[in-house]
């Protein structure tokens, strides 16, 4: 039912040297805040299947798909087949749609949650290339980053996230964290 995992996004330099831009420039584009972005994910199960069913390369009916794989991940006895099932397909939703921005966001806070750091880092980078002005976006990519060891993105990113939500304590808390990690 769900399409095979797809691990061929963009390569990590090119990733690193767009990223790096965006959050430098602030990139002009705006984009909705992708947790707003949709929410099919509460259709029933069966009726979410038959959706990619019917329209395998459909990249909306698999992370509405994945969406419902990981809400019985919580609260299932099963978590783990549900947990790898949301994962697959949300690597499925990316292989149709490689820039969509909650896809990335959803499949890297997945890949966070089982410790795979590098590749969290990758999809949320993703992620803030399509959705540069979102402070949960970039605080996701300053996280990821921090605990794959490469501090000064987690700094520059923290820090962009602090300007955009001068209320969250979380991205300057981060921020402070990475720059202490760097030394200064």
């Amino acid at each position: 039912m769900l399409i095979g995992i797809c691990r061929n996004l963009a390569s990590s330099p090119c990733v690193a040297l767009v990223l790096c831009v965006a959050l430098v420039a602030g990139c002009a584009t705006r984009v909705p805040h992708p947790a707003t972005h949709r929410s099919e994910g509460s259709m029933p199960l069966a009726e979410l299947a038959a959706r990619v069913a019917d329209n395998p390369r459909d990249a909306d009916a698999h992370l509405a798909l994945a969406q419902a794989w990981d809400r019985l991940a919580r609260t299932a006895p099963q978590a783990e087949q549900y947990r790898s099932l949301a994962s697959a397909g949300y690597e499925s939703a990316l292989r149709f749609a490689p820039n969509d921005a909650l896809a990335n966001l959803l499949a890297g806070q997945r890949e966070f949650a089982a410790a795979r750091f590098e590749r969290a880092q990758e999809l949320f980078a993703n992620a803030v290339l399509a959705a540069p002005d979102d402070a949960t976006t970039l605080l996701a990519f300053a996280s990821a980053s921090y605990r794959a060891g490469d501090v000064p993105f987690a700094r520059l990113a923290a820090e962009r996230a602090s300007q955009l939500a001068p209320n969250r304590v979380e991205p300057r808390r981060l921020a402070v964290l990475a720059a202490a990690a760097h030394g200064d």
